[in-house]
């Protein structure tokens, strides 16, 4: 085997296990920071307050757009602190509620639920919660999650103009979901 040949085996190599390493997602997908969804930013949210699943303040920096795609459809972008973007793509109704979610598993770690849940009336705010993901149906745009065991609560603070999430360090107590 001659030096090229190595080293393209060795980068094959070294592709899959970072493509192993990526969270499956269920619901949605994950994109870069610097990546755009297509559309028109049409509301905004700050999760917060927030809680642990024992009742304690809980810091959980990330910011909440719903994006306004061309034809119409919407898509909920969570841009998270040292994370990618996750992208809540198929929304659907629950009485007077428009709910979005993802679940997503990373390498070694339960599936986590993360639901969004929003006033179809455009009521103030809404709930963003994290849980284990205890069941999940359908996949794409049918995939439908139940939650278990809580880990993260929050309530939504509408927020008046679509900025950037603080992306400063911060430490969490949950590892990347």
């Amino acid at each position: 085997m001659n030096r090229r040949s190595a080293l393209v085996l060795w980068g094959g190599a070294v592709w899959l296990g970072c493509a192993a390493c990526a969270p499956v997602v269920r619901g949605g997908f994950t994109t870069s920071s610097d990546a755009t969804v297509p559309g028109d930013v049409v509301e905004s949210y700050d999760p917060e307050p927030c809680q642990d699943g024992s009742g304690a303040p809980f810091d959980w920096r990330s910011r909440l757009f719903v994006v306004r795609g061309p034809g119409g459809s919407s898509q909920l972008v969570e841009a998270r602190s040292q994370y990618d973007e996750l992208v809540y793509a198929h929304p659907f109704e629950q009485g007077d509620q428009l709910v979005y979610q993802v679940a997503v598993r990373s390498r070694g770690e339960p599936a986590r639920l993360h639901e969004v849940r929003i006033g179809i009336s455009g009521s103030e705010g809404g709930s963003y919660q994290v849980s284990l993901l205890r069941a999940g149906t359908g996949r794409e745009e049918k995939f439908r999650g139940v939650a278990g065991t809580v880990l993260v609560t929050c309530r939504l603070e509408r927020v008046s103009a679509p900025q950037p999430v603080d992306k400063e360090p911060a430490a969490s107590k949950l590892p990347p979901s």
